[in-house]
């Protein structure tokens, strides 16, 4: 699933600033930077899942609400 450009729990836009023109190259097609967070587990050396940076709602890889309990 494409990473949407909205937190789906706040609608929060999670699109950060304009990449600049001389380092597009760096970011795979990227227009603009993220503010998703990645949350990746060291010992697993993997992300396990995402969170939003204003509400702090967490959600799956595939981007689906992430319980707690």
């Amino acid at each position: 699933m494409k990473k949407p450009d909205n937190c789906p729990a706040c609608g929060a836009l999670w699109r950060g600033e304009e990449i600049p023109r001389e380092h597009l190259h760096l970011y795979g097609g990227s227009l603009h930077y993220s503010r998703v967070i990645a949350v990746y587990d060291m010992i697993l050396d993997r992300r396990t899942h995402y969170e939003c940076p204003d509400c702090q709602a967490k959600f799956t890889l595939e981007f689906e609400p992430l319980d707690d309990a």
